[in-house]
């Protein structure tokens, strides 16, 4: 039967060598990792970090044992596809962050600088992976709608470096401002941030509330308008 078999497969002109059959195997391995990794990136945009294994592996037509196999685990998981987004997308903005430095020398980062190196690789995206941002915002957001606590530790694992960075800047510039009122403004800009850009769709509720008057596909304009609207707030005078 062995014989009959190997004639079969010579006779086709279709030599299937072991190292074929590995090869064959590693690159549908890889595609299941992949099919895996996008189809949760489609989920937790909807639903933040309360992720469903079963969910995903149904849509993306695998079963359990595949990502118990390529990430370990539901953690390894949710990582895998934070690495993917957030990882490119914290670099960008501490690069960002240091060509601001640079440029401004001894004395401290303009405000708008700042600002941008917060939004411009939310609306641009980092170079190769130019979706990243709004990927991760949207997963943000999803999070801070339907929060858990893995969820939380996972966002405050990934952001709190590149946080500190913004908040430290914010200090050198803004020095007149009490360490609280730093903070709150953060967290304004940020949020400001988050519900902004995940309405730049055409159809949303903001290109429709301005009947088509904001080109909401425009991202040029897009940063503009936030880097002045929030560089503003952040200036405003310090309240009694």
């Amino acid at each position: 039967m062995h014989g009959r078999c190997t004639e079969m497969v010579i006779a086709w002109g279709i030599p299937m060598s072991a190292s074929t059959f590995r090869n064959r195997d590693s690159a549908r391995s890889l595609e299941t990792r992949e099919r895996i990794l996008s189809t949760t990136e489609n989920f937790l945009v909807q639903n933040g970090l309360d992720l469903s294994i079963r969910a995903v592996t149904e849509e993306a037509g695998a079963n359990v044992a595949a990502v118990n196999y390529h990430f370990g685990s539901k953690e390894g998981l949710l990582r895998a596809v934070l690495e993917g987004v957030a990882g490119p997308l914290n670099q960008a903005r501490a690069e960002a962050l240091e060509r601001a430095k640079a440029k401004a020398g001894v004395n401290p980062i303009p405000i708008e600088d700042i600002v941008e190196a917060v939004l411009h690789p939310y609306i641009f995206g980092p170079e190769g992976r130019e979706n990243a941002g709004m990927i991760f915002l949207r997963i943000a957001l999803a999070n801070r709608v339907r929060p858990t606590d893995l969820g939380r530790a996972l966002i405050r694992e990934y952001l709190e470096p590149i946080a500190q960075q913004l908040l430290h800047a914010l200090r050198e510039a803004l020095p007149d401002l009490s360490d609280a009122e730093i903070h709150w403004r953060y967290h304004f800009m940020i949020s400001s941030v988050l519900a902004t850009l995940a309405d730049m769709e055409v159809g949303g509720r903001f290109h429709t509330l301005s009947k088509g008057e904001c080109d909401v596909t425009d991202k040029a304009e897009i940063l503009r308008q936030l880097v002045r609207f929030l560089s503003a707030g952040l200036r405003a005078p310090r309240g009694p």
